[in-house]
């Protein structure tokens, strides 16, 4: 969430004003809700960072994954979102990020080999192994984090775009017949995990 007074936090919710109204800047996906795209704090990089970026290939959908024994997500006090064995799927989305690497990361993250098998050696996938999926939007993910003292959240997608290719995402792991929850778009959520190992991987596409 790119709000006005203070850096955005993993897990809380800013608002920035528009029109008059309080409007909240993205999270964890809510159906049907109405988002914005112009947030007062939120702004595209210049033209000549983003193209430069493009060269460099450093656009990236980004998913953090850890194998988890347990998972769930509460809004206000409500489990939304809980899964046993398996994912806890952190989805970070960049500006030029599209459906087509949406449905490549969807691909790698169920398809990742990091579940033990009869010997004990990492070479099962999630489903495989019988394991569910938790996906939490994450924009914390997309941090430059490589000066000062303060996250830059400039290469983040806008809210709506970041938002659709989200659900896409869902959507289609969905298909591939496996559990898959979710948290809530735009709510301030706690996160519990049981770390399984511990076992955490950073996939790019």
């Amino acid at each position: 969430m790119l709000g006005a007074g203070e850096p955005p936090r993993p897990g809380v919710t800013t608002t920035a004003s528009h029109g008059g109204v309080g409007v909240v800047c993205w999270c964890i996906v809510l159906l049907g809700a109405e988002i914005t795209d112009s947030c007062e704090e939120y702004r595209e990089p210049q033209e000549a960072e983003k193209q430069q970026r493009q060269q460099e290939g450093q656009e990236y959908m980004i998913a953090l994954i850890q194998r988890v024994l347990s998972a769930s997500v509460v809004v206000k006090g409500e489990t939304v979102g809980k899964i046993g064995s398996g994912l806890l799927v952190l989805l970070g989305v960049e500006q030029g990020d599209n459906e087509q690497k949406a449905d490549r990361l969807c691909e790698r993250v169920l398809g990742y080999r990091i579940f033990g098998d009869e010997n004990d050696k990492m070479n099962l996938n999630v489903q495989q192994a019988g394991g569910s999926v938790l996906v939490v939007s994450q924009f914390t993910l997309v941090a430059d984090t490589q000066k000062g003292m303060r996250p830059s959240f400039s290469r983040g997608a806008v809210p709506l775009e970041a938002a659709s290719l989200y659900q896409h995402f869902v959507g289609q792991c969905r298909e591939h017949g496996i559990e898959i929850q979710t948290g809530v778009f735009a709510a301030d959520m706690q996160v519990a995990l049981v770390n399984d190992g511990p076992v955490t991987f950073w996939l790019q596409v």
